[in-house]
């Protein structure tokens, strides 16, 4: 199943419209992110392009991705690839931060670790 989705062009303020695969994983980060107050568009954005990569979610403002890892990212195959991927966005000054579909079964637990992520402030 896809879905129209809205995705900001990386370079430009052009919107594109592209079909993306329903993540029930990525819909669920979603959901949680709005419950707690981030605002689509503004705060997050969804599928955000960092060529060559195209990131889950990203908040440009604190240079933070979030990246849902479904079962298929524990092969190993793929796990290099997310290890390039990581490498790769590091080097261009972005925090990476990857979420195991185990992690998201949880909700609560998921909207706690946001919350301490996001709100509570960071003692040096």
């Amino acid at each position: 199943m896809l879905r129209r989705e809205k995705v900001m062009m990386a370079y430009g303020l052009r919107i594109k419209y592209v079909y993306v695969p329903v993540s029930y994983l990525e819909d669920t980060v979603d959901r949680i992110l709005k419950e707690i107050g981030f605002i689509e568009g503004i705060d997050y954005f969804r599928q955000y392009p960092i060529p060559p990569y195209i990131a889950d979610f990203a908040f440009p403002l604190m240079r933070l991705i979030v990246e849902v890892d479904g079962p298929i990212h524990d092969t190993v195959h793929v796990r290099l690839k997310d290890r390039r991927k990581d490498e790769y966005l590091n080097m261009k000054g972005w925090r990476v931060i990857r979420l195991k579909y185990t992690e998201i079964r949880d909700k609560e637990k998921l909207r706690n670790y946001f919350i301490n992520l996001f709100f509570k402030p960071k003692h040096k």
